[in-house]
């Protein structure tokens, strides 16, 4: 029985003692740390060392009609300059359908078109098509996911 009194004795000594070592490194960390941030050069100021002033312009000065000629547009010209809106014969079979701006799948996505959008094709590259929405954005889409349009799979 004394045995293993004496055992447990010396284990829960040196446990102490383990604990003591492991605060005192504890504690001088932390006083190092706080001596390392005391002497580090804090910018009492956070604004920008530099200063930009713009000038100031009267709202008079910033009219450009004062400067620049405007002819009217009569509605006859404007309409006859406007494009034709495209065909659209395919349409989108897929929920959601990246269009990408180069034939393949690395190629950045310009836009996502939903199920049922109509689509114009203007060219196709292997499995890639070369679409134009109604707004006449254009980009390319898996040829897999459009099917012409009132067609039905």
């Amino acid at each position: 029985m004394a045995r293993s009194v004496h055992s447990l004795l010396w284990f829960a000594g040196t446990l102490i003692a383990a604990g003591l070592i492991i605060t005192a490194g504890a504690v001088f960390t932390v006083e190092r740390l706080a001596e390392a941030v005391a002497a580090a050069p804090v910018k009492s100021d956070p604004r920008p060392s530099y200063v930009a002033s713009l000038p100031t312009a009267a709202a008079t000065d910033l009219d450009i009609a004062k400067f620049v000629a405007v002819t009217p547009v009569t509605a006859a010209a404007a309409t006859a300059t406007a494009p034709e809106p495209p065909t659209l014969t395919h349409e989108v079979v897929v929920k959601s359908l990246w269009v990408r701006a180069g034939p393949n799948k690395r190629s950045a996505k310009v836009v996502a078109l939903e199920r049922g959008a109509r689509l114009s094709v203007s060219r196709v590259e292997g499995n890639w098509s070369l679409v134009s929405g109604p707004n006449g954005g254009r980009g390319w889409v898996y040829s897999d996911y459009i099917r012409p349009a009132g067609t039905s799979y």
